[in-house]
């Protein structure tokens, strides 16, 4: 806008001429001066176009910011899920699979248990620490997608 409002001095024009006249041996010279009017020139033809480009501008940058805005929102809100869904499962399985291996382990100890059915009992608590640590690292990858966002704004 600011390229736009400067004054401009539209130039001055000067001529000079020179041929044969209609006579014998005649020739005819001859000179100008032009002036534009006014002789100050505000550029207003370039305002109207330059409150458009910058009305253009605002309008793509309010749009990236929103999509950015969104993005993050959607993001932070799967990091937030992944990381409860990840600690109600440590909550829901830590007692229950402690609880399992001590029965297995006192079921062992007594002779009431076959070995498989110990290996069983510990396949089953190492599967729900397994499920615990998925559920961990999806939780912190989701973070870190978070930050990713934030710090580097990427669209996709």
């Amino acid at each position: 806008m600011k390229v736009a409002r400067r004054e401009v001095f539209p130039g001055i024009g000067v001529r000079v001429a020179a041929g044969f006249g209609q006579g014998p041996g005649q020739i005819d010279v001859g000179g100008g001066v032009s002036i534009p009017l006014p002789i100050l020139s505000r550029g207003q033809g370039f305002i109207d176009r330059a409150r458009a480009e910058v009305r253009a501008a605002d309008s793509a940058a309010r749009t990236m910011v929103l999509a950015a805005e969104q993005r993050l929102q959607a993001t932070h809100a799967v990091a937030r899920e992944r990381h409860e869904v990840s600690l109600r499962h440590v909550e829901m399985s830590r007692g229950a699979a402690d609880a399992l291996q001590l029965q297995a382990q006192a079921g062992y100890q007594n002779g009431r248990l076959s070995a498989f059915e110990l290996v069983d009992a510990s396949l089953s608590v190492r599967d729900m620490r397994l499920r615990d640590l998925q559920l961990a690292v999806a939780a912190r990858l989701a973070e870190l997608e978070v930050r990713r966002v934030v710090e580097v704004g990427e669209f996709d």
